[in-house]
C-alpha cells in the first residue's frame, strides 16, 4: 500500500489520534520544563550575584574578636554597638569561621614519617533567641539544643536525663573537652528576648539564671567561652552598669564600614560610578550598610524585571553604568527629608523646651566636629540623649562617652533640625 494512503488511515484510528496528542503534550511540557530551568537558573545566577555583597565586605571585626577570644580565656565577651552596623552579620562570619579553623593537637610519629592529628580550634553553638519564642525553661532548652550545630542525639539524652538543663549542658561542654581537646563558643544573639520570662517558682527571672550560667562557664571553667549580643537597652542596664558583668567581661565594639568598604561595594555593582558621587554617599549615607543596600538595589531595580532571561540582560547592561550625580543627590536629598520629618515627630512629641534646646547643642557639636562628649555631671542632658538612643535618633558609646547619630543619615537629620530650628 501507498504510504502516503497508509498514513492517512492510520490517521482516523482513534489510538493512533491519542498517541499524537500525547506525543505533542509531552513535547510541549518538555519546552516548558525547559524554559522554566532555564529561568530558574538565571534567577538562582542572580540571586547569588547579590549575595557577594556579603563577600564584598569581609569584616576585619571577626578577626579581632577570634583573637580576643583566644587571648583572653577568662572572660566573657560581649559585642555591641549602633543599630545596624553589622553585629549580627558579624557573629555569622564568626560562627563560620570558627567552625573550618582547624588547630594541630598531636604529632603522631609513624613509619612512614610524621602524621600532624588536626582538631577544631573551637566547637561553636550559635544561638540567635529572635528564633525562638521562649515563655519557660523548657522552651530555653529546646533553643540550646537546637542551636547551628546542634548536639547528637546520644548528647541530647544525655543532657535530657541530667534532669536540669544548665548542670546537662554544662557536663556535656565538658566531656566535648575532654574528649577531643576542644573548647565549646557559645554565641548567643539577641539574649533580651528572655526578659521578662518567669520560672516556675515564680521568684526568679529566667533571664537572671541563664546570666549567671554563661558567666559560670565563660569565666570560670576552661572549657567553654562565651560571645553574647543584645539589645542597647539591656547592654546598657545589664552588663555596662552591673559591677560584675563590667568585672568580668570584655566589651568589643562594632561599627559601621569603613569608607574603603564602602567604596568597594558600590564599585561591584557600578564599577563607572565616579569618585565624586561616591564622597557624596559617603557623606550622607557613610558606612551604614543597610542605607547603602537600599541605594544599590534602588538603581538596580529600575531596569531589572523579575522573568528570565530580560531580567539578567538588564543586569548584565546596568553593571556597565556608574550611579550620576544628579540621581544620586535626588535620592539622598528625599532620604534627607524623610529622617528630618521622623527626628522632629520623636522631638515634638518627646521633648520639652529646655530638653529641645539641649538636644540642639548636642545636634550642633555633632554637625561640627562628628562627635559630641557627654558631661556625666550633667543629669539632664543624660535624660535627653537617652530618649534619643532608645529612638534609634543617637548612640551613646559608654566605654568613651561618645554620642554620635545611630546612622550617618541621622546625623544629617540632626543637622537640618539644628538650621531650621
Amino acid at each position: 500500500m501507498n504510504q502516503y494512503l497508509l498514513w492517512e488511515r492510520l490517521k482516523e484510528i482513534p489510538e493512533c489520534i491519542k498517541l499524537k496528542r500525547a506525543a505533542r503534550k509531552a513535547a510541549r511540557a518538555k519546552r516548558r520544563a525547559m524554559k522554566q530551568r532555564e529561568v530558574m537558573l538565571y534567577r538562582k545566577n542572580l540571586l547569588a550575584q547579590t549575595q557577594k555583597q556579603w563577600k564584598m565586605v569581609p569584616r576585619k571585626e571577626v578577626g579581632q574578636l577570634i583573637n580576643l577570644i583566644k587571648q583572653n580565656p577568662e572572660k566573657f565577651i560581649f559585642v555591641y554597638g549602633p543599630r545596624m552596623s553589622g553585629k549580627s552579620f558579624i557573629l555569622e562570619q564568626l560562627f563560620t569561621k570558627i567552625k573550618k579553623e582547624k588547630r594541630v593537637v598531636k604529632v603522631i610519629r609513624t613509619i612512614i614519617g610524621k602524621c600532624e592529628k588536626k582538631a577544631p580550634a573551637f566547637h561553636p553553638k550559635y544561638i540567635n533567641f529572635r528564633s525562638f519564642l521562649v515563655d519557660s525553661i523548657n522552651d530555653l532548652q529546646f533553643a540550646l539544643l537546637n542551636s547551628k550545630d546542634p548536639f547528637d542525639k546520644e548528647a541530647v539524652e544525655r543532657i535530657k536525663s541530667a534532669g536540669n538543663i544548665f548542670y546537662g549542658f554544662e557536663e556535656e561542654v565538658k566531656r566535648i573537652y575532654q574528649k577531643q581537646g576542644t573548647k565549646v563558643l557559645l554565641i548567643v544573639e539577641e539574649i533580651q528576648m528572655l526578659e521578662g520570662v518567669i520560672t516556675p517558682s515564680k521568684q526568679k527571672k529566667l533571664i537572671d539564671l541563664f546570666l549567671n550560667f554563661l558567666i559560670r562557664i565563660g569565666t570560670e571553667t576552661e572549657y567553654a567561652r562565651v560571645v553574647i549580643t543584645s539589645s542597647y537597652d539591656f547592654f546598657i542596664n545589664h552588663f555596662y552598669n552591673d559591677p560584675i558583668f563590667r568585672e568580668r567581661g570584655e566589651f568589643f565594639k562594632v561599627d559601621h564600614l569603613s569608607y574603603k568598604d564602602m567604596r568597594n561595594l558600590i564599585l561591584f555593582y557600578y564599577p563607572n560610578t565616579e569618585e565624586i558621587v561616591i564622597k557624596k554617599i559617603w557623606d550622607v549615607i557613610g558606612g551604614a550598610f543597610p542605607d547603602l543596600w537600599k541605594l544599590i538595589m534602588r538603581g538596580w531595580k529600575v531596569k531589572i524585571e523579575e522573568k528570565g532571561i530580560k531580567g539578567w540582560l538588564a543586569k548584565q547592561l546596568q553593571k556597565k553604568e556608574g550611579l550620576t550625580l544628579n540621581a544620586v543627590e535626588e535620592y539622598l536629598e528625599k532620604e534627607i527629608q524623610r529622617v528630618f520629618a521622623e527626628i522632629k515627630k520623636v522631638v515634638l512629641r518627646d521633648l520639652n523646651e529646655e530638653e529641645l534646646q539641649l538636644l540642639l547643642t548636642i545636634a550642633e557639636e555633632i554637625t561640627k566636629k562628628g562627635v559630641y562628649y557627654i558631661n556625666l555631671d550633667k543629669k539632664q542632658q543624660l535624660e535627653v540623649v537617652n530618649k534619643m538612643v532608645k529612638q534609634n535618633i543617637l548612640f551613646f558609646d559608654p566605654l568613651t562617652m561618645e554620642v554620635k547619630g545611630s546612622r550617618r543619615i541621622y546625623e544629617k537629620g540632626l543637622e537640618r533640625l539644628y538650621k531650621h530650628i
